[in-house]
């Protein structure tokens, strides 16, 4: 099983020299391609037993700063309006940052926020039912570390565009809205990928911090990855965090 893992690991990346050479090697479908690769690694890392897996770190480590490299040697183009920026007050509690999002902004910009609640859940091990491996989906951990994710699927176009295709019924779905009940107040925020062993249970997790209302800084993965080791009772080198410059 592991021989053929690692087969599909090397095909992956002999996909993303292809793809490097026709649209370049910092191009957004390098960089979806990169994340592949490190799902796949990660993939790989759930299924070993402690002696493999020690010496598959070296592996695993070189998926996950392909990523990171891209971030780093990338300048992201803002896509957060002027008014936007100004919507969130970063304050310090205990020694956590908190980010808290402008109430009263809030409830006039998203009327319907109520009507899309039912699409948001906890980050717990119920959720593997409903959440498909390897695919990107939104998520923002409450002042109580507590992850939510909403549970539809992250368009592959906003990778493109900019977000603005994740809709319910034509209401654009915003992270303040996954913390609708908590007064709108995080720890962290920004997309977040699955990863499932054979019995379709959630065993690994790539985060990032990319949240355009929230803003959070790349310190908050710190927070956010024991939120998701603890809620989805993850082994702590299972979640990988990707920081993010500049959201």
């Amino acid at each position: 099983m592991l021989i053929d893992e690692m087969i599909k690991l090397d095909e992956m990346y002999s996909l993303l020299n292809s793809i490097s050479d026709r649209y370049g090697y910092y191009s957004v479908a390098a960089l979806i391609i990169k994340y592949n690769v490190l799902s796949t690694a990660l993939e790989i890392r759930i299924t070993l037993n402690k002696d493999q897996s020690a010496k598959f770190i070296l592996e695993l480590n070189k998926a996950i700063n392909l990523v990171k490299e891209h971030y780093s040697n990338t300048t992201r183009k803002k896509r957060v309006s002027s008014e936007l920026l100004v919507r969130c007050e970063s304050i310090y509690n205990n020694g956590q940052e908190h980010y808290i999002f402008d109430r009263e902004y809030y409830y006039e910009k998203y009327k319907e926020a109520s009507e899309v609640q039912h699409l948001v859940a906890k980050a717990t091990p119920a959720v593997s039912k409903y959440i498909k491996a390897h695919n990107f989906y939104m998520y923002a951990v409450n002042s109580k570390m507590e992850p939510f994710i909403f549970k539809n699927i992250i368009p592959l176009r906003e990778f493109i565009e900019g977000r603005k295709y994740l809709k319910f019924n034509d209401i654009p779905i915003v992270h303040p809205m996954l913390l609708h009940d908590y007064n709108l107040t995080a720890v962290g925020a920004g997309e977040v990928i699955f990863i499932k062993n054979s019995d379709n249970v959630i065993k690994g997790a790539i985060i990032n911090n990319k949240s355009g209302h929230y803003r959070p800084s790349t310190k908050s993965l710190i927070q956010v990855s024991s939120s998701f080791s603890k809620s989805l009772d993850l082994e702590e080198d299972c979640v990988v965090a990707i920081e993010v410059e500049g959201v």
